[in-house]
This record gives C-alpha cells, structure tokens and sequence, in this order.
C-alpha cells in the first residue's frame, strides 16, 4: 500500500508539475492518487482531504513541493511516503 501510495504521489506530482506524460499514465496516476491519497491531501493535493482534520499532523501541500525545494526531490517524496 504504501508502495502504490509513493507512485501514486510521484506521478501526479510529476504529471501536474509540467513532465510529459502519456494521457493513460496521467489518468493512472490520477486514479492511484484519488484511490489512496486524497483522502488526506485532499482532491487537489492541497493537504486538506476529509481525513485530514483527524490526523496528528496536517498532510502536506503537494502543490509546493517544487516551490519549496527549488525542483522536485522525488528521492525524498518516495522515501518520506
């Protein structure tokens, strides 16, 4: 599970974030994301799914992963998940 969640997270992060993808690896990483992660991060990665307000700590926001690290550290995403 949590292996599917990391590649859920990298492709939609990579597929949002601008890389080139095939139209069925979008909708594949959209449909892992939706399965196993909105639910905390939320629809629109923004870390605010229904879940999130149960949890310890606030999911992050997918949608600055690159902002914050100056490029997308997928090494780190794959390792943190």
């Amino acid at each position: 599970m949590r292996r599917q969640a990391a590649i859920a997270v990298l492709t939609f992060t990579l597929a949002t974030g601008g890389a080139q993808a095939g139209d069925d690896a979008l909708e594949a990483g959209k449909a892992e994301f939706m399965a196993h992660c909105a639910s905390c991060h939320g629809e629109d990665a923004k870390g605010d799914g229904p879940h999130a307000v149960v949890l310890a700590k606030k999911p992050a926001d997918l949608t600055e992963i690159t902002a914050r690290y100056g490029s997308f550290p997928a090494e780190r995403v794959f390792e943190t998940i």
